[in-house]
Order: structure tokens, then C-alpha cells, then sequence
């Protein structure tokens, strides 16, 4: 008589993966759909060259 013993841990390890994952994805789904229907309210104070200091732009 041949015994097939599966391990269980591995797949278990697998789906519990893939449920965390899932709900990553429905939480960030979630997320964009409340920004894309309030939008944002104002711009942002911040200055453009802000943006050029973090980007390193100029930078030799």
C-alpha cells in the first residue's frame, strides 16, 4: 500500500498569503475610490521648487 502524505503547513501558509494579500488590495481599492470621489479639496502649499529640491534636480 503506497502512502500519500501531503503537508498541509505549506498550503495553509499559501492561502493565509493570499488572504492577506486580498485584503491589502480591497483596503487600497477602497482608498482610491473615497480619493477619486471626495478629490482633493485644495492644492497643495507646497512650492515647486520643493519638488525640484527632493528630485535632486540641478544637482551636478
Amino acid at each position: 500500500m503506497a502512502e500519500s502524505a501531503i503537508d498541509l503547513t505549506e498550503i495553509n501558509e499559501g492561502k493565509r498569503k493570499l488572504e492577506v494579500s486580498m485584503h491589502a488590495a480591497q483596503a487600497a481599492d477602497r482608498a482610491k475610490s473615497y480619493f477619486l470621489a471626495v478629490g482633493p479639496q485644495q492644492e497643495p502649499d507646497v512650492p515647486a521648487g520643493a519638488f525640484a529640491g527632493v528630485a535632486g534636480v540641478g544637482e551636478i
